[in-house]
């Protein structure tokens, strides 16, 4: 399903920011409270919920 991959697509890229910005490739570090993983969550959690109801096309 596409909106899986788009919504891993944008963690991703949140996960490459954050690496960017501590300049780090330690994953371990990342709290889960982190600004940029919420944003993540919240964008997948969105994505998801278009797409379940219709809202959001493949």
């Amino acid at each position: 399903m596409q909106h899986d991959s788009l919504a891993v697509l944008s963690y991703q890229q949140q996960i490459g920011v954050f690496k960017r910005e501590k300049q780090t490739d330690d994953l371990q570090s990342i709290k889960i409270d982190s600004p940029l993983i919420k944003k993540a969550i919240a964008t997948y959690q969105t994505t998801y919920y278009l797409y379940k109801t219709g809202a959001m096309k493949e």
